[in-house]
């Protein structure tokens, strides 16, 4: 190990109409790294030539023994695109290859990966630092390996460079203390069985919550060493304990802080004595994923809700004043004209409940029901379904004349 100047290089080149997505999963990974004493860098790079340059450059620099990426649908091409140069110019490097792809990765696994992780990183890959230091070749294959959520540090983002990640623009307001934000999770797990989501795949699906007190921890932390109070939480199943949620709210109130921040919520779990706790707290809006206003797509999305229930839980934010931001999604199985009709009356006729609305296309996660029972490629892409009545010009359509319908302030 003496040789190495750096234990680990993890490399995030996941993106956002451009930008890098907030490397929150590795900063995770590198505390677990800290902790055990193994120092390690993020690099956040663009799917291209220079992004691979860029990579090989530090590795020529920092001679890191393990370089660990994350492989998602959108960038895993790529990805081996970086192993097999890693091994071009590095073969001694180890590579390691994580994320929501892996799954089925690994049926045709490529010989420039040296280790693919399945589900959570945190243990996986600090064994492969340790048995590589130790001068052991790792097993090919690792995982499933949950970590004991009540036990994971604070992830350690002073190894991220915020000001390559692009700001949440709907939390803008006059107590932010920059404009920079991170996202914060408080448990992990989906029981949940979307046909278009594999959450399950990377973090099972037993719910494993944080203490609140560990949440208030990073908190305090995120504003205490990198100035950044306002945050995002993106959690599906957050509101299936309103306890949980009435107390955090509590312990962001009695913070010494103000936050500003925004959350998911769960349709069927909707309370207006939970929202105006979290609009105390400092809850700007709530994201509700409303994937369908037809019935017959919410039962294939397996959304576990009806339009009904969809049209009580925006009345409920609406009395209780909490702003709602949305999402639809177009081109399941068995979507028709007449389905995407149903949508379009729906948003039409809630338009006042709704503060946002985004409509896109379905791309299921590998690893999905949706994308085992309709996969059409296996180069790693995205995968793509297609609804046997309309074609991807009429979606695009549907998209271009509803998008913009709801667009208000608050």
């Amino acid at each position: 190990m003496s040789r190495h100047r750096l234990a680990v290089l993890l490399v995030n080149s996941l993106s956002d109409r451009g930008r890098p997505m907030e490397p929150v999963a590795l900063a995770q990974l590198a505390a677990v790294l800290r902790v055990a004493g193994f120092g390690s860098r993020i690099l956040s790079c663009s799917q291209s030539a220079d992004g691979i340059e860029q990579i090989l450059s530090i590795i020529a620099i920092d001679q890191p023994a393990v370089v660990g990426m994350t492989m998602w649908s959108q960038n895993a091409a790529f990805v081996l695109e970086i192993c097999r140069a890693i091994k071009a110019q590095f073969p001694e490097t180890v590579t390691v290859v994580g994320g929501y792809a892996v799954p089925r990765a690994v049926r045709t696994p490529d010989p420039s990966v040296n280790v693919y992780v399945i589900g959570e990183g945190e243990l996986p890959l600090l064994r492969v630092i340790q048995e590589v230091t130790r001068g052991i070749c790792p097993p090919p294959v690792l995982g499933p390996e949950p970590a004991n959520v009540m036990l994971l540090p604070t992830p350690a983002r002073d190894l991220v460079d915020f000001e390559q990640i692009p700001f949440l623009e709907e939390l803008d307001h006059p107590a932010l203390l920059c404009r920079r934000c991170s996202f914060v999770f408080t448990y992990r797990g989906c029981p949940a069985s979307c046909s278009f989501c594999a959450m399950h795949e990377v973090y099972g699906r037993v719910i494993r919550k944080r203490p609140i007190e560990s949440i208030m921890a990073e908190l305090e932390d995120l504003v205490e060493m990198h100035g950044i109070n306002a945050f995002i939480n993106e959690e599906d199943m957050l509101f299936t304990d309103k306890s949980r949620v009435m107390a955090w709210c509590g312990a962001i109130e009695a913070s010494q802080h103000e936050f500003v921040w925004t959350c998911s919520g769960n349709v069927r779990c909707m309370d207006a004595e939970m929202l105006r706790a979290l609009r105390r707290a400092g809850c700007k809006y709530i994201f509700l994923g409303s994937i369908s206003g037809s019935d017959r797509i919410l039962k294939e999305a397996r959304a576990g809700f009806t339009v009904e229930h969809l049209d009580t839980a925006l009345r409920i934010a609406a009395e209780a004043g909490m702003p709602v931001s949305s999402s639809f999604l177009v081109g399941f199985p068995g979507e028709t004209k007449e389905t995407l009709d149903e949508t379009a009356k729906f948003i039409l006729r809630n338009r006042d409940l709704y503060w946002d609305v985004g409509i896109g296309i379905i791309r299921p996660f590998d690893g999905a029901p949706l994308a085992a029972r309709d996969c059409k490629r296996e180069d790693g892409g995205a995968t793509e379904i297609a609804c046997e009545d309309l074609c991807e010009d009429d979606l695009c359509r549907f998209i271009e004349r509803h998008t913009g319908v709801v667009n208000f302030t608050f």
